[in-house]
């Protein structure tokens, strides 16, 4: 019976690890999306108040969108 009671203990205290883990990725969400989006070769396009992330474009491409590197 001693056996049972340390699995659920684990099993109780990697629950808890991982419920924590996800509610700081729900909570930090937008910064780690900054954080993916604007990575040093992401060229930044405004289009109708929005921005618009184009990942490994050529300069050219980027140009011709309006957006800058």
């Amino acid at each position: 019976m001693d056996l049972h009671k340390a699995h659920w203990g684990k099993t109780l205290a990697w629950g808890f690890v991982t419920g924590v883990l996800y509610a700081l990725l729900f909570f930090y969400s937008s910064e780690l999306l900054h954080l993916a989006h604007t990575t040093p070769d992401a060229c930044v396009v405004e289009q109708a108040g929005r921005l618009t992330y184009l990942h490994h474009p050529t300069p050219e491409a980027c140009a011709a969108q309006g957006g800058q590197l």
